[in-house]
């Protein structure tokens, strides 16, 4: 929103008020685990430039998130999903995938996902998301906990 021509071409936005209200819950059970959250956010009262074409702006969105311990201590599988509507783009995703514990415990962890993904809303300078990213993405990955 800060970038020049966000909102209007050639014009930076300096300030805005930034008003959000989100709710999430969780639970887990024997090796199951379920998580789901939604929000709200709301861009007004903005100081720019030059004049800016619209006087709010309203995202609104949710994920859910579930995985199970299929092997407990050894192998969890696992998928989520997340919607967003936005006055300038709808975006949303798709993740199924695995973690491996080859030792059973959570200091080495080794990956496999797919995540379909249609007009990202994020980047990022680690991971696998670049803004408006619209495919599949293969990953695998090890990761040590130290």
């Amino acid at each position: 929103m800060f970038q020049i021509g966000a909102l209007a071409k050639d014009v930076t936005v300096l300030e805005s008020d930034y008003n959000m209200v989100s709710a999430n819950m969780g639970f887990k059970y024997k090796g199951f685990f379920l998580q789901t959250e939604w929000y709200s956010r709301t861009l007004n009262k903005f100081t720019a430039t030059g004049p800016v074409p619209i006087t709010s702006t309203l995202d609104q969105g949710f994920y859910v998130a579930a995985s199970y311990m299929a092997i407990p201590k050894w192998m969890e599988l696992y998928c989520y999903g997340s919607q967003v509507w936005g006055q300038f783009n709808n975006s949303n995703e798709i993740t199924s995938g695995v973690n491996v514990f080859p030792y059973g415990k959570w200091y080495m962890k080794l990956n496999a996902q797919v995540i379909v993904v249609n007009r990202s809303n994020v980047s990022s300078t680690f991971g696998y998301y670049v803004g408006g990213l619209k495919g599949t993405v293969l990953s695998l990955a090890a990761s040590f906990f130290l």
